[in-house]
């Protein structure tokens, strides 16, 4: 689904991997949750530098365990070049997440 924002993001959300909107083209930044109804955000990313190998987007992961009940999360996470944001249930994640990606006016520069 699209959404504008008032801040000046054109954000893409999507509950699922079979929802995202990879075919949409590339993006400034991809940010994901790390636990999905079908899947990881690891294989959102997996298939994003499939689909966009050239890209250098930037990403994020939110997670409300980092460590994971095997405790290789970070590890896989790492792999993949995004940025992990422990997840808290409030703003400030989401305050977190803006400064790792930039402005709208930044992204459109980098």
């Amino acid at each position: 689904m699209r959404v504008s924002s008032e801040a000046g993001y054109e954000v893409y959300s999507a509950g699922s991997i079979a929802e995202t909107s990879l075919a949409q083209g590339s993006f400034d930044a991809l940010v994901t949750d790390f636990d999905l109804g079908d899947g990881t955000g690891r294989q959102v990313i997996d298939t994003y530098h499939a689909e966009y190998p050239a890209e250098t987007t930037k990403m994020v992961v939110l997670t409300g365990n980092p460590d994971g009940p095997d405790g290789k999360r970070r590890e896989i996470i790492r792999e993949t070049g995004a940025t992990l944001v422990k997840k808290s249930g409030r703003i400030s994640d989401i305050k977190t997440v803006v400064a790792l990606i930039g402005t709208p006016d930044n992204l459109r520069k980098t």
